[in-house]
């Protein structure tokens, strides 16, 4: 590799360097599938179609012209990628169903049940071939929740109708927060509501065969373990999360034990940990069988379809998915003889998911549960053999076992919670700093009480047997509760971040990918600087001095390092809570009001502002940097900007104070002229019938 306009001695440091890399460029291919992906849906509008193509056909022609310049290959493979990514989310999207016109009030849907969620308080179902009397037959489907007081059993499979009201998904609570129509789309759903009226099943169906096998798995387990224990049973051994309470989520997201509930590498490989433990054991114990078969490749077999089976029962979650792809390919490297190699095992699985959904790379999911399997691999490759070759020499062999276990659940917390860290403060708003402490008791509790004992009381079910090991499964669950509730009540075990600008998980995840692929400095030094470029733009972006949601629902203002909050009499829960994360406010904290009377006028730091809750009023426009508004109010001063019910209709805003005025941010503009945008955007709910 010749490098020109540099020192001859600085040119042959780089071309070693890369000699030393060039294992390790094909990490960049799946890299650049995402990349690629995350283009589309960054990109301002929505693309034309010749961009992928070009792109496809730009990386095919530097492929072929490797033949001549060898250097080429690397740029051609990236760029391919890159079109890959940018045309499988290109595709996806120009495929997906379009809107349906949203109904004008109360309307009857009837559907065929697809899921059945149990919350925390009440149901939510999903239907799909819904028919809207009046408006005829919708393509997407239907998710409404279901009044707490209605008794009618709903099942999977049922053909139901029920009154309902209906809207489309709406635009973002905050300005780049999650973007529940993009989501929505992709996913073919279509409007969501809540039900006004009783349920009315017109024919019961017959549901397929996992979805009835999971909603018996459920209700046993909630026969044996009500409450809390069932709740968070049902979510480890179905999928069924939503059963969980808010107030126990908070607590694990607290103490850094959010990934317990949420399926994914743990929970498959405990499960499939047992069975091929099992099974060879089983297999082992007659001398003839252990002599003539294959023992350690038939409990590969058998651990794969367990696991297999474990991930289709809990709803085949990205997580899951990916440590599905990851076990099945070290499965295939057992039957082959070969060493399963992890980091291409990660590649692959990342390629496939991209792929096969590429919106699923903007969920926290993906992020997280890539980068966490990202910095394990590397971490334990590089840093395990250090930590152990300090170990005392005069222990015992149990004692060395012992401290060896305590070490691994000590590294693989701290990589594992480093790596997730800057997600799970992007996502959610707070960082749980003691996951630490909080895992190295809950990890051994789930993989070696609670999921071995969970997948016992499965096995026990045909003989009305459950009870025996859901018992344990319940006292590892208090456990775990327990846990959480401690660590999380400790002084500084969660720290409220507020709203983070995008640059700070793309920096960290770039410079993680940097960080853990190369082998010199030639890519860990960009991958330091990027991650150590992300931790500096958390610390010095600025906070918003007003959020405004989508129709001036909720209004949040900082004034003198206080929060108050503005609501109109349409209470919008999930706005109030997320503009509350953003400003680094625990959700569902009590705030002060801004504003009581019909006007009101706060001096900011930045300039003064005017927060309205009669369009009657009439304000003083003098010195007034933005009016804010619950109600619609119109132009109200001369050249002062507002933002109520009607400027905010199509998204909301952010309103930084400066002494030259008032800037004020959205994300209108970038989310209009993309598909996934209703044409009438925030349509509120019909008015009670």
């Amino acid at each position: 590799m010749r490098i020109p306009y540099l020192p001859r001695h600085a040119r042959r440091t780089v071309a070693r360097a890369w000699a030393q890399e060039r294992e390790a460029a094909a990490a960049f291919l799946p890299a650049g599938v995402i990349c690629g992906a995350l283009g589309y849906f960054a990109w301002p509008g929505e693309p034309a179609w010749w961009i992928a193509a070009g792109l496809v056909l730009a990386g095919m022609a530097g492929l072929l012209a490797a033949r001549a310049w060898p250097g080429f290959w690397f740029f051609g493979a990236l760029v391919l990628a890159a079109g890959l990514g940018f045309g499988a989310a290109d595709w996806r999207a120009v495929a997906a169903l379009p809107w349906d016109d949203p109904p004008a009030g109360g309307v009857v849907a009837s559907g065929i049940v697809q899921d059945v969620d149990v919350l925390a308080t009440g149901r939510r179902v999903t239907l799909t071939h819904v028919t809207l009397d009046p408006g005829g037959a919708i393509g997407r489907l239907v998710r409404l929740r279901l009044r707490d007081i209605d008794p009618a059993p709903v099942a999977v499979g049922d053909s139901i109708a029920v009154r309902a009201l209906l809207t489309l998904p709406g635009p973002p609570a905050v300005p780049g927060g999650r973007d529940a129509a993009r989501a929505a789309w992709f996913s073919g759903l279509g409007f969501y509501g809540f039900a006004i009226g009783p349920v009315q099943v017109i024919s019961p169906g017959r549901p397929p065969a996992m979805a009835a096998l999971r909603a018996a798995i459920a209700q046993r387990i909630r026969a044996v373990l009500p409450g809390d224990e069932g709740a968070i049973a049902t979510t480890l051994l179905c999928g069924m999360a939503d059963a969980v309470p808010q107030s126990l989520r908070a607590e694990f997201a607290a103490s850094g034990l959010a990934h317990i509930l949420a399926v994914a590498g743990l929970h498959l490989g405990s499960v499939m940990g047992v069975v091929f433990y099992l099974v060879r054991l089983g297999l082992a114990l007659p001398e003839r069988v252990a002599l003539i078969c294959p023992t350690k490749r038939i409990a590969a077999l058998a651990s794969l379809l367990a696991g297999g089976f474990y991930m289709a029962l809990t709803g085949a979650h990205v997580p899951v998915e990916r440590s599905f792809v990851m076990a099945a390919l070290a499965v295939l490297a057992v039957f082959a003889g070969r060493r399963a190699l992890s980091l291409r095992a990660l590649g692959i699985a990342a390629i496939g998911l991209t792929l096969a959904d590429p919106a699923s790379v903007l969920g926290v999911s993906f992020q997280m549960s890539f980068a966490a399997v990202l910095a394990l691999i590397v971490g334990y490759e590089r840093i395990w053999p250090w930590m152990t070759q300090y170990l005392p020499a005069d222990l015992t062999s149990r004692a060395v076992r012992l401290l060896r276990g305590v070490l691994a659940l000590v590294l693989t917390s701290l990589l594992a919670g480093g790596a997730t860290l800057p997600f799970a403060a992007y996502y959610f708003g707070t960082a749980g700093l003691l996951f630490v402490p909080a895992n190295i008791v809950a990890v051994p509790l789930t993989a070696f009480v609670v999921l071995p004992a969970g997948l016992c009381a499965v096995l026990l079910m045909p003989l009305h047997g459950e009870f025996l090991a859901l018992h344990p499964m319940g006292w590892g669950i208090d456990g775990l509760i327990g846990a959480a509730h401690v660590v999380a009540g400790l002084p500084g075990a969660a720290m409220a971040v507020g709203m983070l600008p995008p640059a700070v998980p793309l920096l960290f995840a770039a410079g993680l990918f940097l960080l853990c692929i190369g082998r010199t400095w030639l890519w860990r030094a960009p991958g330091l600087a990027m991650i150590a470029a992300a931790f500096l733009v958390a610390l010095l972006r600025p906070l918003p001095d007003v959020l405004v949601s989508p129709g001036a629902r909720a209004i949040g203002v900082v004034i003198g390092g206080k929060m108050l909050l503005a609501q109109s009499h349409h209470t919008d829960r999930f706005a109030r809570d997320a503009i509350l994360a953003a400003f680094g406010v625990r959700a569902g904290a009590q705030v002060a009001p801004a504003c009581a009377a019909p006007m009101c006028r706060l001096a900011l730091a930045g300039g003064t502002i005017v927060v309205m809750r009669d369009a009657d009023a009439r304000p003083a426009c003098a010195g007034v940097a933005v009016i804010v508004a619950v109600v619609r109010v119109g132009r109200v001063c001369p050249g002062v900007a507002v933002l109520d019910a009607t400027t905010t209709a199509d998204g909301a805003a952010a309103v930084y104070l400066r002494l030259g005025g008032a800037r004020i941010i959205d994300d209108t503009d970038a989310r209009a002229n993309r598909l996934w945008a209703p044409a009438v955007a925030n349509l509120p709910f019909a008015p009670t019938e």
